[in-house]
């Protein structure tokens, strides 16, 4: 038992050891897939959709400002 105690402290002081360099390693590959994969403006929206306004008049998406009442509903499902 006394082995298999000392077998696993030499694991864990082997992978304490070797943390710094796997958190650069997954760094370095998050930067590069965040380059493959540019969100550009993260903007969920394209520019002129049209959002339907609690009066039932629209605006396109741009054009809503704080404040304004919007249906927040998926007009399918009825969820919000």
């Amino acid at each position: 038992m006394v082995e298999r105690t000392v077998e696993w402290a030499n694991k864990v002081a082997d992978a304490k050891k070797n943390c710094p360099k796997l958190e650069s390693k997954l760094q370095e590959e998050l930067k590069e897939l965040r380059k493959k994969h540019d969100a550009g403006d993260c903007n969920s929206f394209a520019p002129g959709t049209l959002v339907l306004l609690a009066d039932g008049s629209t605006k396109p998406i741009e054009e809503v400002e704080l404040g304004d009442r919007v249906v927040a509903t998926d007009p399918e499902t009825g969820g919000g």
